[in-house]
């Protein structure tokens, strides 16, 4: 959706609100829209490097595009700056295991790694 895009932008040099670019991430990101998902999710961390929703979320669209070792560095990230979270452990240790799956099925990931064929991957993982 052309309109839903131009809005997306527009929220990406107007808005100083983490969490509200942290919402509209989610929602672009469920849509496939994938590189405006993370270019707000990366403009909310630029405002807020304190906020761990942003870090959940990022970690999410990186998981969802099978760059799960992305995704676990950007939780990883999330996890040291907000330690108490209990949401970042649970995924960690999910995407983890995915990795290790793929490598010890001796499979070429997207970005070079080794991982399993044929591999499904995770179900999506919800924002």
């Amino acid at each position: 959706n052309p309109m839903a895009v131009r809005y997306g932008k527009e929220v990406l040099k107007e808005s100083r609100r983490p969490e509200d670019l942290t919402g509209l991430a989610s929602r672009f990101a469920n849509k496939n829209f994938r590189n405006l998902a993370v270019a707000l999710l990366d403009r909310a961390l630029a405002l807020d490097p304190q906020y761990p929703d942003a870090y959940i979320e990022l970690g999410k669209v990186f998981g969802n595009a099978d760059n799960f070792d992305m995704a676990v560095s950007v939780w990883q990230t999330g996890a040291r700056i907000a330690p108490h979270d209990p949401r970042f452990a649970p995924l960690i240790q999910q995407a983890t295991a995915f990795i290790d799956l793929r490598k010890s099925k001796g499979a070429e990931f997207p970005d070079g790694n080794r991982g399993p064929v044929p591999f499904a991957g995770p179900k999506k993982l919800k924002h």
